[in-house]
C-alpha cells in the first residue's frame, strides 16, 4: 500500500508525542513492506528531502518550521499532487489537523482517496484546558483562536474523513460528544512506545551521589504545569534535602519558569537539560526516583506516562498503598519486601487515624499501662524486623525492576513458543511490581502439568486452590455463585518467579513447558 501522511512536525522540528508518534509509526509500516511518504513543514537546516528509515520526507521549504501556515496549506498540496502523479497513492493519512487543506480543497474527492485522521488533541482540549490558566492578553487571544478553530476547522476536517482515529479513552468520548463525527468512522488506537527501549533493566550513570531526583519530561508551556512543581520545592526541600528536579524539553516558558526558580531560591535545585534524543530518554526514566506529569492539558495521557511506566518509574509520584485513606501491607519472607519472620505495615492518610492505629497495636494504650481504647492487641513490630526491613527497604525499586523484566520475558516466551497459557493483562495506568507469575491453563490440564514439572526438578504453587466464597469461614456464602473464580483456582498455576533465577533457569523452565504441550517427554 502507497500511503501519503501530512503532519505538522517531525524529531528535526520539536520532540514531543504527535513527532515520535508519527516517526515511529512511519518507520514500523515501512518495516513491513508498506510504501510512505510523508509531506511536512520546512526542515530547520533547509533540507527538501531525505530517506530515514525507509520512509520518504518530502519538506515544504516556504513554510514555517514546524507550524501551520498559509504557505504551508499550499505548499503541501501542491507537492502532493505532483508526487501523487508519480507514486499513485492509495491512502492518505493526517495526523492532527496536517491534511486540513488537503480536504477543504476536495482533492479527496477529486482523487477518489480515503482519508485517516489520527488526532493528538483537539482545539476543544486546548479551550478546556486555558479556562484553567489565569487570562493575560496572549492567553486571551490564544484562545479566541482555538474556538475559531474548534468552530470552523476542526469540524469540518474531521467530518470530511473517512475514519478518525482517537488515542485516549477521554478523547474518544470528548469526539462523541462534541464533534460531528459518525460512530461508524470512529476507532480507538492508543498511543505506544517502543518497549524494547524504554525498559527497567536499562541503567544509567548520570546519577551522581544520592541526590532524590524528580523528573518532568514536557514541552515547556504554561499549560504543561511545570510551574506547579517549582512552586512546591520549597515545601518539599524541608522534608528532603538532597531534592533534584530534571526538566527536559524546551519551550517559549523556560525563562519564566527559570526566573521562578530563582525568585523561590530553588535555582539550585532544578536543572534545565534541554532537549534530549529519543534513545537517550529511557536513561533518564531509569535515573529517576519518581517522574511528575503535572499537565494541566485535557488531552488523555502523555506519552511520556507510558514511557515512565515502562521504566518502572512512578506515575505522579504515587505507589500502592498509598492512593486511598489506609493501605496495608504484608512483610511475610516471601512478599516482595519481607522481613525475617512476621511483620507487616498499615499506611495511613489522616493524623487521627494514625493515632488510633498506634494504640490499638499496643493493647489499646495511649501511655504505658493506661488502656485508653478498646480492642487493642498485643501487634508491635520487632526491632530486629525494622532493622532488617530498613536494610532490604534500599533495593526494594532493584529488586522491582528486576521482577518486571523478569515478567515481561515469561509473558514474550509465552507467545514466541505459543503456549496454552494465559497471563494476566494490566492495566495502561499502572506499572506493576510483581510478587507471583500466575498463569492459567486453556486446556484445563493444570494437574498433569505440576506432575510433569515436579518430576522434572521444578516447583509449582497454586495461589490459591479455594474460592473465597467456598471457605469453610464464610459458609453462609457457599451457596453464593462465583463461577469465574471457581473456574479460576481449578485452571490457575503460580510458575517459579523471583529476582535470583538465572537465563539458564529460564530456558529450562519453558523448554520443559513447551515439551509438555507437544508431548515430548
Amino acid at each position: 500500500m502507497k500511503i501519503c501522511m501530512f503532519v505538522r512536525s517531525l524529531p528535526p522540528h520539536a520532540v514531543g508525542g504527535l513527532e515520535y508518534h508519527t516517526q515511529k509509526l512511519t518507520e514500523g509500516l515501512a518495516r513491513c513492506g508498506q510504501e510512505i511518504s510523508i509531506i511536512t513543514t520546512a526542515h530547520p537546516e533547509g533540507k527538501e528531502y531525505e530517506k530515514v528509515n525507509g520512509v520518504d520526507i518530502y519538506y515544504c521549504p516556504k513554510s514555517k518550521p514546524g507550524r501551520y501556515s498559509f504557505n504551508w496549506w499550499k505548499e503541501s498540496v501542491k507537492t502532493f499532487e505532483t508526487l501523487h502523479q508519480q507514486k499513485n497513492f492509495d491512502l492518505v493519512h493526517s495526523q492532527s489537523g496536517g491534511a486540513y487543506y488537503f480536504l477543504r480543497r476536495g482533492l479527496n474527492k477529486k482523487y477518489n482517496l480515503p482519508v485517516v485522521v489520527t488526532l493528538h488533541g483537539t482545539s476543544f482540549n486546548e479551550i478546556r484546558t486555558k479556562l484553567k490558566i489565569p487570562f493575560d492578553l496572549r492567553s486571551k487571544i490564544s484562545l479566541l483562536k482555538n474556538i475559531y478553530t474548534y468552530l470552523f476547522w476542526d469540524r469540518f476536517y474531521l467530518r470530511a474523513a473517512d475514519m478518525v482515529i482517537a488515542t485516549s479513552d477521554q478523547q474518544l468520548e470528548l469526539i462523541k460528544k462534541f464533534y460531528p463525527v459518525k460512530a461508524e468512522n470512529l476507532s480507538l488506537v492508543y498511543n505506544g512506545i517502543d518497549t524494547d527501549l524504554f525498559r527497567p533493566e536499562k541503567t544509567s550513570d548520570i546519577k551522581k551521589g544520592d541526590e532524590f531526583i524528580i523528573l518532568a519530561v514536557a514541552r515547556l508551556k504554561k499549560e504543561k504545569g511545570i510551574q506547579n512543581i517549582i512552586r512546591a520545592l520549597p515545601e518539599l526541600l524541608k522534608k528532603i534535602s538532597r531534592v533534584k528536579l530534571l526538566i527536559i524539553g524546551e519551550g517559549e516558558y523556560q525563562p519564566e519558569l527559570q526566573r521562578l526558580a530563582e525568585k523561590l531560591s530553588v535555582a539550585d535545585k532544578v536543572s534545565f537539560l534541554g532537549l534530549v534524543p529519543y534513545n537517550q530518554l529511557p536513561e533518564y526514566y531509569n535515573l529517576a526516583d519518581i517522574f511528575v506529569n503535572p499537565t494541566i492539558r485535557e488531552n488523555g495521557y502523555d506519552l511520556t506516562i507510558i514511557s515512565a511506566m515502562a521504566c518502572g518509574s512512578l506515575y505522579q509520584g504515587r505507589k500502592a498503598g498509598t492512593l486511598g485513606d489506609f493501605g496495608a501491607f504484608s512483610f511475610y519472607p516471601t512478599k516482595n519486601l519481607g522481613a525475617d519472620g512476621d511483620a507487616g505495615a498499615i499506611f495511613v492518610r489522616q493524623k487521627k487515624y494514625y493515632e488510633k492505629l498506634k494504640m490499638l497495636r499496643n493493647y489499646g494504650q495511649s501511655s504505658r499501662y493506661y488502656a485508653k481504647i478498646p480492642g487493642g492487641v498485643n501487634s508491635r513490630l520487632d526491632e530486629i524486623q525494622a532493622a532488617i526491613l530498613s536494610l532490604k527497604l534500599r533495593y526494594l525499586d532493584r529488586w522491582n525492576k528486576i521482577k518486571y523484566k523478569l515478567a515481561l520475558t515469561y509473558q514474550e516466551k509465552i507467545r514466541q513458543l505459543n503456549l496454552p497459557l494465559q497471563y494476566q493483562k494490566i492495566s495502561p495506568e499502572v506499572i506493576p511490581a510483581y510478587h507471583l507469575f500466575v498463569v492459567r491453563l486453556l486446556d484445563r490440564k493444570r494437574d498433569e502439568l505440576r506432575n510433569y514439572l515436579k518430576q522434572q526438578g521444578i516447583e509449582t504453587l497454586i495461589h490459591y486452590p479455594v474460592a473465597a466464597n467456598k471457605q469453610p469461614a464464610f459458609a453462609s456464602y457457599h451457596s453464593k455463585k462465583l463461577p469465574v473464580t471457581e473456574q479460576l483456582v481449578k485452571d490457575i498455576v503460580s510458575l517459579p518467579f523471583h529476582q535470583y533465577i538465572t537465563e539458564k533457569d529460564i530456558e529450562y523452565l519453558f523448554r520443559t513447558l513447551k515439551n509438555f504441550f507437544t508431548g515430548r517427554f
